[in-house]
């Protein structure tokens, strides 16, 4: 796990960083309690990373709390599949909180999850299953969304915006055969896309 009691700064359950061929699988991975944190962190090189049947749990970050945070990997398409839960949650109005967050040059295919969850709490500024946004650069991250049992916004409470799949203009390539309901917000959507040319 990340930082065991809350506290400042980054931290990280599991960095991925310039790590190609990575695989992570098969454990349980909590954090977050800092300002910025994830259950996994993966950046810089990230050709044939696989992380595959695992138990993610991010909470308690200020500014950025994500089971899941993938950016800027270097054009690769990490393989998130068949995790039995990725699940995060923030603690204060300012915290953005996804399940699994995937930004810039990077290409995750998310395939036959179980669940995957953004936070419920009322006072973050919305919370997301699965987002695939844009760097400031604007290269938006190209997500494929698959086969996935269940992808919710959140699983309790009631935060400003819950989204399943969230998708940035020019973000994810694919979504497909998954059951994703928006659950638990003042306004959730299942599927929220910008100018994005998802099939």
């Amino acid at each position: 796990r990340g930082r065991f009691t809350p506290g400042t700064g980054t931290t990280w359950g599991v960095l991925l960083q310039d790590s190609p061929g990575a695989i992570v699988e098969s454990s349980a991975i909590c954090g977050v309690d800092g300002d910025v944190g994830a259950g996994i962190r993966v950046t810089g090189d990230a050709t044939g990373t696989v992380i595959r049947s695992n138990l993610i749990n991010a909470w308690g970050g200020a500014m950025d709390s994500h089971g899941m945070w993938l950016e800027d990997c270097g054009g690769a398409a990490p393989w998130i599949v068949d995790n039995f839960y990725v699940a995060a949650a923030g603690d204060s109005v300012l915290t953005r909180v996804d399940g699994i967050r995937s930004i810039g040059d990077c290409h995750p295919v998310i395939d036959s999850n179980l669940q995957i969850t953004g936070g419920g709490e009322g006072g973050t500024t919305g919370a997301n299953g699965v987002y695939c946004g844009a760097s400031a650069a604007g290269t938006a991250s190209r997500c494929a969304v698959l086969g996935n049992l269940r992808i919710e916004g959140s699983d309790f409470g009631f935060p400003p915006t819950a989204v399943g799949v969230r998708c940035d203009d020019g973000g994810c390539l694919r979504i497909e055969q998954n059951t994703i309901p928006g659950r638990g917000g003042v306004n959730s959507w299942g599927i929220y896309l910008g100018a994005s040319g998802t099939f």
